[in-house]
């Protein structure tokens, strides 16, 4: 589960430097680690990457 995060977060990181001109802004809040790591973070990355998909920006919230 950390290694698919790790990755999801490297493409959002690649996905804003490619788009940090352009307007949307999609910010993904994680419950995995206030859940002591029982909460699926995974639809909330795939929704971010939907509504972001046409030249918006993925933010993972740091810290979180």
């Amino acid at each position: 589960m950390i290694s698919l995060l790790l990755s999801i977060a490297l493409a959002a990181s690649t996905v804003f430097a490619l788009n940090s001109t352009t307007g949307k802004t999609c910010t993904i809040h994680s419950e995995y680690a206030s859940s002591n790591g029982t909460f699926d973070d995974s639809p909330a990355i795939a929704s971010a990457f939907a509504d972001c998909a046409s030249g918006g920006t993925v933010v993972f919230s740091e810290g979180e």
